[in-house]
This record gives C-alpha cells, structure tokens and sequence, in this order.
C-alpha cells in the first residue's frame, strides 16, 4: 500500500521506520475513530521504495478502515509530506533472470579437478565425469555433452593449463 510521498525537498528524508512511525504518530492523534486507531497501530511496515513510498501489511480488516479514512479526507502525512496516493498492491510479480548455469566448462573442470585432488580421489576421467554429472544435478541443469568435456580437456592438456599425471 502506497503511502507517504514527499512534498518538501528542504527537509532531511528520515529512514523509512521512521517516517513509518511519524506517519502513524500523527494520524492516532488526529483520529476520530477508534477502528483508525487501532488499525495504526496494527499496520506492519513491510518495505519502502524511494523517495518516500510506504509499504505496509495489515489485516483486511485494518487495511479497510485505512480505506475509509482515506476515502473520507482523515488520513494526513507528518510534517514536510503529504499523502498524495492510497493504493492496494494486489500482487508482485518477479521475473526471474536466468544465468548460464554454474561457470564455464574449463573453470568447472579445475574446480572438479581441485576437490578430488583434495578428497584424495585420483581424478580419472570415469571420476571427472561423475563429480560432473553431481554438479549440474545439483544446479537442475543438463550437464554438457561427453564429447564436449573431451574436447574441453584436450584444449586444457594442449594449452598447457592442465597437467596429466600417469599412475
């Protein structure tokens, strides 16, 4: 629910809590009603979009009587703000930004590599491509091809950014 706005750019902009508090300080003074009161005091301040945008949570009931309080001219902002808008935020929608999964091929290998050296597990191929296989299970995601790793460790071997040791 949108709230406070701020009017006046002379004054110092307070955190959001207490702006929060302001707010609900000075509409319990002024309240005629009971219900607005007690809905004050029950509204939970839930986040704050700059400038001065308030969003609180309450019951239906409370989130009502701050309806009706705004509908009927009741509701006023602290000193140097004016409530300019009341609104009800319905639903947040998020759209998820997707990423390549985990890190490049070769950055992986090593990281695989690393933890078996490690764990003192020889990092044979057989074991290289199971660690693999775990790590792309655990980010939900196809793990690359059995040619492509391949490829991927004969680059690594042939620009000498990895080192094959025989047993």
């Amino acid at each position: 629910m949108s709230l406070v706005t701020q009017t006046e750019t002379r004054i110092k902009i307070p955190s959001p809590n207490t702006l929060f508090k302001l707010f609900r300080a000075i509409n319990s003074q002024y309240a005629w009603s009971t219900n607005l009161t007690l809905s004050l005091k029950q509204l939970e301040l839930v986040g704050f979009l700059k400038p001065c945008t308030l969003l609180v949570c309450g019951s239906s009931v409370h989130i009502n009587s701050l309806h009706k309080a705004w509908i009927n001219n009741q509701i006023i902002g602290p000193a140097g703000y004016q409530v300019n808008c009341l609104g009800e935020l319905s639903s947040l929608h998020i759209e998820l930004i997707n990423s390549l999964p985990g890190k490049p091929l070769p950055d992986t290998l090593y990281h695989l590599i690393g933890r078996l050296n490690n764990s003192k597990v020889p990092a044979t191929v057989a074991s290289l491509m199971a660690e693999l296989h775990k790590y792309y299970q655990c980010l939900h995601s196809q793990p690359p091809t059995d040619q492509l790793v391949f490829e991927t460790l004969n680059s690594m071997v042939t620009e000498k950014e990895l080192v094959l040791k025989g047993s």
